[in-house]
């Protein structure tokens, strides 16, 4: 079914559902965008909450390496299998099947590396050699999109959803399910049935609190992962039960790890090097998603990085370690990109090179305002670019300025790999929202609009069972980790060059610390932190003319009433739809604490009644 419609931001036409909703509710959206107050069919793309899941508790069996004879007769042609591309003409590509290097870097600030876009300025203070080297040999993304904060970008990859389908949630470590729920079928689970050789090292933050939840039965063949949202670089620990002292978090494929003791970067890396080798040696290829511990805190790095900035005058020493950190991962991305060079993967290798989210604390998003935890272009645009022998040589050095969400490279890398429309939308359990992936890559090679029109950044929902944002009492600061902090959710949505911010409206001159704009040099000796300012949305929403002012520095709601109200009915066809992870809130300290001590001080699943991830029940009311 081919859904097109002429809106304010172009015609629009896609032959797959729209943001990955059935065409009734694509067209549904498209009213509303046109002021034709549309409703959105929420049955028909959303059946009821209380849905059947695999068991939470059943080990799923290994996966073998594929050989390589099983993948000899699988390959895509130009443009085969592009379900909603808007390309008139083939993919200018090798028909081979890539090998993908996902690196995935935490909390870094836009201008925290050295390259920069056709808008954004280079930042010469930084010391990243090999980013520098890849991004002359790659393409940046102007306009990459993530959520404002860690989990649900993760999971919103690994699902191919975007954050309002999947989840909103950075829940703790003791929470009973959340993350990546297990309905989907995840971004490895795909291409494991492909042939395609596994890896997850690093960040998993996508939910432990079963077996079930950990990278081994999420589709990864190995993996050596943190299971949390932090840790101490250097001892893995975190404090995940007081009780118990510092807490080892470092679990490795079906057990927990005890290679912990050394700079998490090195350890990360060496683990993806080998698993590098071990794809070379079968002659197959290889999915490696490298989710980089660094920049997130605690500010640490080796002392060879910091020296790197000893003589930087006006830096302070936060924001020496934060550099210290981001060129310490340069060189672990150069290592592992040599390593893919030594083994002669490189040239059938794409890199996907992106922050989760901005950053926060001693990082630096400008010219962007805002940071992590906000929906601000400083929250929400990442750094990103694509690089590797599989990019073709004319995008080498350039910048594409189309809109991509991070969960478009669900649909666009399974296409690439030679996956079916119809495997591609396929999960593990029924009634799960549908794909909101949409393939950019024919978009991407041949420099044409994306086919991303829509970002819907986040809801004003809090977790289900919640509601919609209250318009009294007092207005938490959204986005921390605390569970109550979804009450106050912006919530915002992008429609082309336009975007439409719900602030903090229940409290006039509301003083947010993320709504700042920092100097190319912070943190300073002169400017040491971002200054809150003073902000308000009115009710109905501030608007930003992100073509014309990608610094959102002016609010132009009132100067444009019809552009207004057009994002106003788009928010909320799209907030009709919202969709979380099942289970996730209730707090199991105690089962947490419990597992801990029983696997000898590491971090392990716990909630072994699997009460919650299989319903809905465990959220406040």
């Amino acid at each position: 079914y081919t859904a097109c419609s002429t809106t304010t931001v172009g015609t629009v036409c896609h032959s797959a559902p729209w943001l990955g909703m059935s065409a009734a509710l694509a067209l549904a959206v498209v009213a509303a965008v046109q002021g034709g107050g549309g409703e959105i069919p929420v049955g028909a793309d959303h059946p009821p909450r209380k849905l059947s899941q695999p068991n939470a508790h059943t080990l799923v069996h290994d996966r073998h390496l594929p050989s390589p004879d099983s993948l000899t007769s699988t390959r895509v042609g130009p443009g085969q299998g592009d379900s909603a591309s808007t390309s008139a003409g083939p993919s200018p590509l090798t028909t081979a099947r890539p090998s993908v290097l996902f690196y995935l870097v935490d909390d870094l600030g836009h201008y925290n590396v050295h390259f920069g876009g056709t808008v954004d300025p280079r930042n010469a203070d930084m010391k990243t050699p090999h980013i520098q080297r890849l991004v002359s040999e790659g393409l940046i993304l102007q306009r990459h999109y993530t959520y404002r904060y860690c989990s649900p970008t993760r999971t919103s990859l690994l699902s191919g959803r975007l954050p309002i389908h999947a989840t909103e949630m950075n829940y703790n470590n003791a929470n009973a399910g959340g993350g990546l729920d297990l309905g989907f079928s995840s971004l490895a689970d795909k291409f494991q049935d492909l042939g395609y050789y596994c890896v997850a090292v690093g960040k998993w933050h996508m939910g432990f609190s079963t077996a079930a939840h950990l990278p081994a039965n999420r589709g990864f063949n190995h993996s050596l992962t943190y299971l949390g949202g932090s840790e101490t670089h250097f001892t893995q620990t975190s404090g995940s039960c007081p009780d118990a002292g510092p807490t080892v978090d470092l679990w490795d494929t079906h057990a927990p790890s005890n290679r912990n003791g050394s700079y998490g970067g090195y350890m990360y890396t060496d683990a993806a090097v080998q698993a590098i080798g071990v794809a070379a040696d079968a002659s197959v290829p290889l999915f490696l998603y490298f989710a980089a511990q660094n920049v997130h805190a605690p500010y640490e790095a080796p002392q060879r990085f910091l020296d790197l900035y000893s003589t930087c005058e006006w830096c302070t020493p936060s924001g020496k370690t934060v550099m210290a950190m981001v060129s310490a991962m340069d060189e672990s991305l150069g290592n592992v990109t040599q390593a893919l060079r030594d083994r002669n993967l490189w040239k059938s290798t794409l890199l996907i090179w992106s922050a989760d989210n901005g950053g926060d604390g001693a990082k630096n998003n400008h010219p962007y305002r805002g940071g992590k935890y906000s929906d601000f272009e400083g929250g929400v645009r990442a750094a990103a670019f694509i690089s590797g022998g599989f990019l073709p040589t004319d995008l080498h050095s350039k910048t594409y300025g189309g809109i991509i969400h991070i969960c478009d490279w669900y649909t666009s890398l399974l296409t690439l790999a030679g996956a079916t429309p119809p495997h591609i939308a396929a999960d593990n359990g029924p009634g799960m929202p549908p794909l909101d992936s949409i393939n950019i890559w024919p978009a991407l090679t041949s420099n044409i609009t994306s086919p991303r029109v829509v970002v819907p950044l986040s809801s004003a929902h809090g977790p289900p069972g919640w509601g919609p944002m209250s318009e009294t009492g007092p207005c938490i600061e959204p986005g921390i980790f605390n569970n109550s902090n979804a009450r106050c959710s912006q919530g915002a949505i992008i429609v082309g060059d336009w975007k439409l911010y719900y602030g903090p409206y229940r409290q006039a001159n509301w003083t947010c610390n993320f709504c700042w704009w920092t100097p190319a040099r912070f943190p300073s000796q002169t400017t040491p932190a971002a200054t809150s300012e003073p902000f308000t949305c009115d009710k109905g929403g501030c608007l930003f003319d992100l073509a014309n002012d990608p610094q959102e520095r002016a609010d132009v709601a009132v100067d444009n009433p019809a552009k207004l109200a057009e994002l106003q009915a788009a928010f909320a066809s799209v907030q009709a739809t919202v969709w979380w992870s099942r289970g996730g809130a209730e707090v199991l300290q105690p089962e947490l604490c419990a597992a801990v001590l029983a696997h000898g001080n590491h971090v392990a699943p716990f909630n072994v009644s699997g009460a919650c991830p299989g319903r809905d029940g465990c959220m406040p009311t």
